[in-house]
């Protein structure tokens, strides 16, 4: 199986190269590549809200593509899924995306399974594919397969055939979100009342790579709304929205002023006028809470919420 690597951000919208000649025949398949875990695995990695910590230099590949006519190439595409600009406004040039392409030549084949060690995308070490003397920005990223066959049948997000899943990059340098009265990730709360929120938001003063928390973004919303993408959204779905600061990623979000840029408790910013005021009725939400750092990275902490 020959693999070839795409480099630079011109390439990325390029989905394969021409294949066999289509033919106005009804009997030919139409039927697009399927894209499967790897042979033996429960699961592609990465999978939709995978969070890879802090303590960790890289992530796992692994995907199966499946189709009987004979493969042409597939596609593996990693790039930042931040809201807004492609560079944040005064953010540090020290910093820089994960982006990443791949694609591999299916040469006829009937199936290519990824599931090596050697297909692990790493940030950090001697096998790292971030620009040296550079640090990746913590922060959301989509994950993309893509696939064609020798007929010319490609896969599609708009019949769910590509495969896409957002995953999370924490850093220790980015802003830490902690949710202390979480309960195996969930808050119970009372109908009709203020929903009780305990934590903090901080920067490690430690790491010399760490700066100012610039942005807060809290927003609690219905679990069945929630988008596919954690970080996009329609403001008209949310229960509870505010901001504090001003966002370097998402054009016109912005707040009233930090009170404290390297610690904030949830308790003191989330009370009186700025409470998170709960339905009436019993419902399932989630409470998802967001802060930038004046670098550009992006840290969060989501929780359900289960109110009776």
């Amino acid at each position: 199986m020959k693999i070839k690597f795409l480099s630079t951000l011109g390439l990325a919208s390029l989905m394969f190269a021409q294949v066999a000649c289509k033919s106005d025949d009804d009997s030919l398949d139409r039927k697009a590549p399927r894209i499967l875990p790897a042979e033996g695995r429960d699961a592609i990695r990465p999978g939709q809200g995978e969070i890879r910590r802090a303590t960790t230099s890289h992530m796992h590949v692994r995907f199966r593509v499946v189709d009987e006519d004979g493969i042409n190439q597939a596609r593996v595409d990693i790039h930042h899924g931040f809201d807004g600009h492609s560079h944040a406004r005064g953010m540090s040039s020290d910093f820089v995306h994960l982006d990443y392409r791949k694609i591999y030549e299916g040469e006829g084949r009937t199936e290519i399974n990824i599931d090596d060690n050697f297909e692990d995308v790493y940030w950090e070490g001697n096998n790292s594919v971030i620009e040296p003397g550079k640090h990746i920005l913590a922060g959301p990223y989509d994950f993309v397969i893509d696939a064609s066959d020798v007929l010319g049948n490609t896969t599609s997000f708009s019949n769910n055939t590509s495969y896409i899943a957002e995953f999370w990059i924490e850093r220790n340098y980015a802003p830490t979100v902690s949710v202390t009265n979480a309960i195996d990730g969930e808050i119970n709360g009372t109908a009709g009342a203020v929903l009780p929120v305990e934590g903090s938001i901080s920067v490690n003063t430690a790491n010399s790579l760490s700066s100012d928390i610039t942005f807060v973004w809290v927003r609690l919303y219905e679990e069945d709304d929630h988008h596919h993408h954690g970080h996009s959204h329609n403001h008209s779905e949310d229960i509870y929205e505010e901001m504090w600061g001003t966002s370097q990623w998402r054009t016109g979000f912005s707040g009233p002023a930090i009170p404290n840029a390297s610690s904030l408790n949830l308790e003191d910013i989330l009370t009186g006028a700025k409470s998170i005021q709960l339905p009436t009725g019993k419902g399932h939400y989630e409470l998802m809470i967001i802060a930038e750092d004046a670098n550009g990275n992006i840290s969060h902490s989501k929780v359900k919420v289960h109110v009776d």
